[in-house]
């Protein structure tokens, strides 16, 4: 077995579980969000306070899109799926209005909820170091988030996850499909 040292920090971990609280919540029913255009019909924003020792908090931002029809009604979830999870697994129950607005008694159960987080590889920094994005699904067992996270891996998703640092050092530079940005989040 090789041992490094003077390496960066998780340059051997391809991604890692954070435990964190909900402190804020904000729905955005645009397509601007952190000065960012997005092609999405609602972001939620939560604002979350990590448990491991650190004591700022970040914003988390779950982007997503319904299904719609030919003529934009909604007729299904889509990649709001995400939404209805993170209710789901908070245990919180209501109904969306007919334009998609979640209504602010909803939202406000979210504050001080425990939840996971997952951060996977998606880079390096030009620093040389190993670049991290939250994944935009969250779980209240950590268990539950990595099996979540193995089955969107066999499906392909995240588009931008890099588990292996050969395939990291050959690409320095991912692409956003025209879409977004990403960002860095601490």
């Amino acid at each position: 077995m090789d041992l490094n040292f003077g390496s960066p920090k998780f340059s051997n971990t391809s991604y890692f579980i954070q435990k964190g609280t909900i402190k804020g919540v904000q729905a955005i029913y645009k397509n601007e969000v952190f000065g960012i255009q997005w092609d999405i019909d609602l972001s939620i924003l939560l604002e979350i306070e990590r448990k491991n020792g650190e004591i700022f908090p970040y914003t988390f931002n779950i982007r997503v899109n319904f299904s719609k029809d030919h003529q934009g009604n909604i007729i299904g979830w889509g990649s709001a799926f995400k939404i209805s999870r993170l209710f789901e697994k908070l245990d919180i129950t209501g109904k969306l209005s007919t334009d998609g607005v979640i209504p602010d008694e909803y939202l406000n159960k979210l504050l001080e909820k425990d939840i996971c987080v997952l951060f996977y590889r998606s880079g390096v920094k030009e620093d040389g170091n190993t670049k991290f994005q939250a994944w935009d699904v969250i779980d209240v067992d950590r268990d539950s988030l990595l099996e979540e996270f193995d089955y969107a891996q066999s499906k392909g998703y995240p588009r931008n996850y890099f588990p292996h640092i050969e395939e990291m050092e050959e690409v320095k530079e991912f692409p956003t499909n025209g879409k977004s940005k990403t960002q860095d989040i601490f």
